[in-house]
């Protein structure tokens, strides 16, 4: 099985997004296709000019390494102990194990760490609308092969449809409320109008996802009244980019990959196909919020650098281990095991996020 959105090729486009794909040649690179020494146990590789100087500069990581291009780079790799305080700072935790060496690479094994669309936070809570009966709200894929042998499976990827269609119908809320701190702040009218798009899109999304709820229990729920009392507080530089950075940055980037790899396990054409389509969106939306924040970052003080920078880093910190529990493999319905889940997130974190937020803060 293919993927339409591999970790390292949109590493890399957001890195373009945000204006630092200078830096590429500074970060830990892992081609989605190479097996080695970046497939299992799992290893952060460097580049030996970046791992010298981040061996040399600390946490100042990729700063350190642009600034000591042209300075002698030893042709060996450092030890982990060297280079563990600079990983750290970007959400990569080192083993002591002694480094590979791959040509002109270091790789370092790391702990193994592992857990869509924005969500709609009030303060620290994410609000979805209540349920109620109506079809109004469904969109049908009329060629879905929904036919499940065992019923208690189908209620399973029918409850799981649905909980995502509450998300994504959450996540309309969401981009309105993006679209008016925009607009608020006098953003560019690039970002105010990929605003605007992305709340379109979560409209498609939720009606796909309730829809498909509908086809696999037979019944037909919709989003009833959705409670925005408190959402609308007029916003600052520091309070938008740090909560751009959690629904945008790091909860969208999540959601692209995990609905990408559901695409891949998908084995209905017709299913496989839309969430494709969901995939490509929500890659969008991740790239809107990080030219977003970068934007906010290049107006702001430093208080607003620091605040993404404590959102950057509350968000690696939410690496959890792997759930293992009992539960049936569902995947070729486009439901995901707990295990992929994590995994994905952790991939989303570890070699997407960590990189671009350590980028653009050092843009």
């Amino acid at each position: 099985m293919t993927t339409i959105l591999g970790s390292d090729a949109f590493r890399r486009r957001l890195m373009t997004a945000i204006g630092a794909s200078a830096l590429l040649a500074f970060v830990p690179q892992c081609d989605d296709a190479e097996q080695t020494p970046c497939a299992t146990p799992p290893w952060r590789c460097f580049d030996l000019e970046f791992a010298a100087s981040c061996g040399d500069a600390g946490a100042a990581g990729a700063a350190g390494a642009a600034g000591a291009a042209g300075a002698a780079v030893p042709s060996t790799c450092p030890d982990p102990s060297e280079v563990r305080e600079c990983a750290t700072s970007s959400g990569w935790i080192i083993k002591d194990t002694p480094a590979v060496q791959n040509g002109t690479r270091c790789c370092y094994e790391e702990t193994k760490l592992c857990p869509g669309g924005r969500p709609f936070t009030v303060g620290s809570v994410a609000r979805t609308a209540s349920s109620v009966g109506r079809s109004d709200w469904s969109r049908s894929l009329e060629s879905l092969e929904a036919a499940v042998g065992d019923a208690a499976d189908a209620a399973v990827i029918a409850r799981g449809w649905l909980e995502d269609a509450f998300a994504e119908h959450a996540s309309i809320a969401s981009f309105a409320r993006f679209t008016l701190d925009l607009l608020a702040l006098g953003a560019p009218s690039d970002l105010v109008l990929g605003a605007q798009r992305a709340g379109l899109d979560e409209v498609r999304h939720a009606r796909l996802c309730f829809g498909l709820a509908a086809r696999y229990s037979g019944e037909s729920v919709g989003p009833g009244a959705l409670e925005i009392q408190g959402a609308l507080d007029a916003p600052d530089l520091g309070s938008f980019a740090a909560r751009t950075v959690r629904e945008g940055c790091v909860g969208e980037t999540i959601a692209a990959l995990n609905v990408a790899e559901q695409a891949r396990w998908a084995t209905d054409p017709a299913l496989r196909r839309a969430l494709e389509g969901v995939a490509r969106d929500e890659a969008n939306h991740a790239e809107l919020a990080w030219r977003a924040v970068r934007w906010a970052v290049a107006q702001g003080n430093a208080s607003v650098r620091g605040a993404v920078a404590r959102a950057f880093d509350e968000a690696m910190r939410s690496v959890a281990a792997t759930r293992s529990r009992a539960e049936p493999d569902l995947r070729g319905h486009g439901r995901l095991r707990s295990v992929d889940q994590d995994q994905v997130k952790a991939r989303a974190l570890i070699d997407v996020v960590g990189p671009c937020a350590q980028a653009l803060l050092l843009g």
